[in-house]
């Protein structure tokens, strides 16, 4: 990407991306799942 530009806006977007895969991944764990499934987003 060091062709393109990014806003500050884009890095706040993708950490609230990544903060709800580490939840959904802390969810499973909680239930004893071994898979995170793209429901527990």
């Amino acid at each position: 990407m060091s062709a393109h530009n990014l806003s500050t806006h884009f890095y706040d977007a993708l950490n609230e991306e990544v903060a709800e895969l580490l939840d959904a991944a802390e969810c499973a764990e909680a239930n004893n799942w071994k898979t995170a499934k793209s429901c527990d987003l």
